[in-house]
């Protein structure tokens, strides 16, 4: 922690050659509010990761890095010179108080490094997933949008995990609600034979429950995976299911050997 205050004092104090020095009389109007001085460090610890950042870094090389910290300040509607001013008093008057201000601005960023983190796992997630539709489903429909039926198509071998989430409420009307899945070869969808994979009965309690099934691309075949999700014996009136389905994925989970 205090190496980072040492950090930022050296930056914006000693560059300009202020001095550490108590000073006999306060100027509280040179002061920066706490309030304002957090988002400014925020500030000028992100600009100093993006020029750290290899497409910026050659470029900014060239010209005075001073001057984005400079141009950073300003724009937050204070100057390098309140900034100096107010480190200074801090550093020699409140130390630890500039560690909480510092600490605020380190949880700051951990917070933004986790938004950033949970959103770039979010894209991986959506990358790496078959099922290009909507990930959730809502049943009864009111759009009209989203058919129960699905079809995908795989053309990589492997061993794959279609996975979803699932809410039956107990007023559902469906009977024997259950999932329908099955492959078949890409080349013969209509004629050809249809491998249906295991079966699942869905349970009405109103709770979430998730399941899995598994299947195998073979070498050389490109297949569909088809199905309809829920299924029951009356589901032509998709009226009469209530149901969340969510999470919804069909994800490779190993390679052939």
């Amino acid at each position: 922690m205090t190496r980072y205050i040492i950090y930022l004092f050296i930056l914006f104090s000693l560059s300009s050659g202020a001095c550490s020095a108590k000073r006999d009389k306060l100027d509280q109007n040179k002061l920066i509010p706490e309030e304002k001085l957090v988002p400014i460090l925020l500030d000028i610890y992100l600009t100093d990761g993006l020029l750290l950042t290899p497409s910026l870094r050659n470029w900014a090389s060239s010209l005075d890095s001073l001057s984005f910290y400079n141009q950073v300040i300003e724009n937050n509607g204070y100057s390098k010179e309140a900034l100096d001013y107010t480190i200074n008093f801090y550093f020699d008057n409140k130390p630890k108080q500039l560690i909480k201000i510092y600490d605020q601005v380190l949880g700051t960023l951990s917070e933004m490094e986790s938004i950033v983190m949970k959103e770039a796992l979010i894209e991986e997630e959506l990358k790496n997933n078959l099922w290009k539709r909507n990930t959730s489903i809502l049943l009864p429909d009111i759009s009209g949008t989203d058919s129960t039926e699905f079809e995908t198509s795989i053309d990589i071998p492997g061993n794959y995990s279609f996975s979803f989430s699932i809410i039956l409420f107990p007023d559902d009307q469906s009977i024997n609600p259950t999932v329908t899945a099955y492959t078949c070869d890409a080349d013969s969808v209509d004629t050809g034979k249809k491998y249906y994979i295991e079966t699942i009965n869905f349970i009405k309690d109103g709770k979430p429950h998730k399941y899995s099934l598994n299947f195998k691309v073979p070498l050389g075949k490109k297949v569909f995976l088809k199905g309809r999700i829920p299924d029951s014996w009356n589901i032509s009136d998709k009226w009469d299911t209530h149901a969340i389905i969510y999470n919804i994925s069909i994800k490779q989970s190993s390679a052939l050997i």
